[in-house]
């Protein structure tokens, strides 16, 4: 190939690496909106609670509210005793610290329920479910 024939080509190469930049440095100053759009009425780095419309009341915040002070887990051997000394039957979660957490387990008011673990395990927190 000669120079004659190398410049052309090489002028439209330069023009479309430099439209590429073009258009990838405009992506980038754009907005994009998971990184700086923020619905209204939010604060920055607020968490947002998506909800399952196919069954509410695994997903709603009350779901994974913390159980009130009424509600006491004693860790047992290869179990956690959840004692509900609230006025109503509560669905409590028991959520362990470095291992899988509990199902949600109805523990009537009044009274106590084992939830069974295998191995050592640290009591993170109870939740309500």
């Amino acid at each position: 190939m000669t120079a004659q024939e190398e410049g052309p080509k090489m002028k439209k190469k330069l023009a479309a690496v430099a439209a590429l930049t073009s258009l990838v440095g405009g992506l980038a100053a754009s907005p994009s909106y998971a990184s700086t759009v923020e619905p209204s009425g939010f604060e920055t780095g607020a968490v947002v609670q998506l909800v399952d419309l196919d069954n509410p009341s695994e997903s709603t915040p009350e779901a994974f509210a913390t159980a009130p002070s009424c509600v006491v887990a004693y860790k047992e051997l290869g179990a956690v005793q959840v004692e509900n000394n609230c006025g109503m039957d509560l669905r409590v979660k028991v959520i362990i610290a470095f291992g899988p957490d509990s199902a949600c387990k109805n523990v009537v008011a009044g009274t106590r329920t084992n939830i069974h673990f295998a191995g050592a395990l640290k009591i993170d927190r109870v939740e309500l479910c």
